[in-house]
């Protein structure tokens, strides 16, 4: 009796324990399965603010609201850099000078002009081609050997050498000079006519002080020849006309400005050599 009573008070107490745990082993299978499900699933997808641009503040401003003023003062560099183009021109016309007081004593000692103009034609000719075989500068394509375009400029080239020489062979260099101070009158006439458009007007203007001193040299200048007056006006149309036409050969590209003025000289001495033969036919007749 008291064993049967003890077995059933075990199997109560076994069911009441198995009551008391159940709740709390679904409990904890629910908070795993929770935990897998957050963990592995991604999180639903939410709106994106979108970012706002970063303002960087100007440095040139200042922290109490004011501009910092740029401080202007001297600069070497930049003081260097303008003196660059007077330089080059300073020294051109230096070196300008010194060539045609040359020329003045070679042509006292012999009066060839034609000649020895293209003399110096055909050793800037001879110079450029050794620059070239020697690989020295690049050989400008074949082209532009036989470019109708670079012939012209050639010819206004080379007329252009050989009524500067013929000017300085009929008059004083000062004379050649002061005539040929007017260049700048037909390059400014010349681009107008070809590129059509026109300069400032006050570039113009400057032109006729040029052009009236000219004149009142020319007509006090006690060397005054009309061959050496005529000769150097023409080469003052003729190297003008020289630049325009390279400058619009230049824009059409493939050749730099070195390689284009070979060429230029090359074509400059082959139209030099008629003139050549005929000055030594009239000398020789004399």
């Amino acid at each position: 009796m008291r064993l049967t009573t003890c077995f059933l008070i075990m199997i109560a107490t076994s069911q009441a324990i198995g009551s008391f745990e159940g709740p709390q082993l679904n409990t904890k299978r629910t908070t795993i399965s929770v935990l897998k499900q957050t963990t592995l699933d991604p999180p639903p997808p939410t709106s994106l603010t979108p970012l706002t641009p970063l303002t960087i503040p100007n440095l040139t401003t200042l922290s109490g609201g004011a501009t910092a003023k740029k401080k202007g003062g001297f600069c070497p560099y930049h003081f260097v850099l303008g003196l660059k183009i007077p330089f080059f021109f300073a020294l051109w016309y230096a070196l300008n000078i010194y060539y045609n007081i040359m020329n003045k004593q070679v042509l006292n000692k012999l009066p060839l002009p034609i000649t020895i103009g293209s003399v110096q034609l055909l050793i800037g000719a001879f110079y450029v081609q050794v620059m070239w075989a020697a690989n020295f500068r690049a050989r400008p394509e074949s082209s532009f050997f036989s470019n109708p375009a670079v012939k012209s400029v050639g010819l206004m080239h080379s007329l252009g050498q050989l009524a500067s020489m013929v000017s300085l062979n009929a008059g004083s260099v000062a004379f050649t000079h002061i005539v040929k101070a007017m260049e700048p009158f037909f390059s400014a006439g010349i681009s107008a006519l070809v590129f059509k458009k026109l300069m400032n007007p006050i570039v113009y203007a400057t032109l006729i002080p040029v052009v009236a001193g000219v004149g009142i040299a020319c007509w006090a200048d006690v060397s005054f020849t009309w061959i050496g007056f005529l000769s150097a006006m023409f080469s003052n149309l003729c190297f003008p006309s020289r630049a325009v036409f390279s400058k619009i050969v230049m824009n059409r590209g493939g050749i730099s400005a070195a390689n284009l003025y070979g060429l230029v000289t090359r074509e400059a001495f082959k139209f030099a050599i008629p003139f050549i033969f005929f000055e030594m036919f009239t000398t020789s007749e004399r």
